[in-house]
């Protein structure tokens, strides 16, 4: 049998979170929110965390604890959509019939797109403001950075996710850096990546030696 809803919205970061508490507020009817994931980060404070201004256990709550009173959660990641019929299907099967379907899903990291990543972030030496479960390791790999060290800061392009703010964790670490003054002996470069994946040749020096 299939559930029906009024609203449908798919994913429950934020965007969706805070969507489904107004369309409450405003009585539009029967509201889901469909995502699997059992643990709710507040997101912007990644950037915080990894520059060691934040724990961000702080930040983390169950998913079932953020869902706005009169919101059902399925607990289960929407895998296809059929706008046509207006049903979506969970990754276990789950039909999902809605008269509106808002989607805010929001990224997965693509570990294959560039090659050696996901073993450069095993070894330590690369990590990401932005994937939460190496929120920890970028502000390890960041608080060891000693004078001499180079730091390269990676600006994705779009559809990532608010790419331009992974530099707010540098700009902290930085911080950190002159307090213990050897900001002016560390090699900071901010450099873009564009769309393919090439590293663009518009690499800015924020400071250095």
């Amino acid at each position: 049998m299939t559930e029906q809803y009024d609203i449908l919205i798919v994913g429950g970061g934020n965007a969706g979170v805070s969507l489904a508490a107004a369309l409450r507020r405003k009585r539009q009817g029967r509201v889901a929110i469909a995502d699997g994931h059992q643990l709710h980060r507040y997101r912007p404070m990644l950037n915080y965390a990894a520059g060691g201004q934040a724990d961000m256990a702080r930040f983390e709550r169950p998913m079932r604890a953020v869902i706005p009173d009169g919101v059902e959660w399925i607990p289960d990641h929407v895998v296809a959509v059929d706008a046509e019929e207006r049903t979506a299907v969970t990754s276990t099967g789950l039909t999902v019939g809605f008269r509106h379907l808002v989607l805010c899903p929001g990224l997965t990291p693509w570990w294959g797109a560039i090659d050696g990543l996901r073993e450069a972030y095993a070894a330590g030496w690369a990590a990401s403001a932005h994937v939460p479960e190496h929120v920890d390791a970028a502000r390890a790999l960041l608080s060891r950075v000693a004078a001499g060290d180079r730091v390269v800061a990676n600006v994705p392009a779009e559809p990532s996710s608010c790419g331009g703010t992974v530099l707010k964790a540098l700009f902290l670490a930085c911080a950190a850096w002159e307090r213990t003054g050897i900001l002016p002996d560390v090699d900071v470069e901010g450099a873009k990546l564009e769309g393919d994946h090439e590293e663009a040749r518009r690499a800015t020096r924020l400071r250095g030696a």
